[in-house]
């Protein structure tokens, strides 16, 4: 079966922000945080099979928060920062 942009996104969100948050970073973790909630709360959603909105709307939100990480990476603590955009591009 054809992956759907819902599936690829939440299949990068459930790899990419685990990767980040090894890093331990103070200035990227409450993001990170925040995305890894609401990846547990999609999961309950696909569990349930019951979703407040539809599968396209989560998808688009799924990529704009993948899309937008760069610039949270760009402002993390220096020293982090090029693992942190490895983890992300390699991911």
């Amino acid at each position: 079966m054809r992956k759907t942009k819902f599936d690829i996104y939440f299949d990068i969100g459930e790899k990419l922000v685990p990767a980040l948050l090894t890093l331990k970073s103070r200035q990227l973790g409450p993001v990170l945080d925040g995305f890894s909630s609401s990846l547990m709360q999609i999961k309950n959603w696909l569990n349930e099979d019951t979703f407040p909105t539809s599968k396209s709307a989560l998808a688009n939100g799924l990529e704009q928060g993948i899309n937008e990480l760069p610039f949270f990476i760009e402002n993390m603590e220096s020293n982090l920062r090029a693992e942190a955009f490895n983890i992300y591009y390699q991911t």
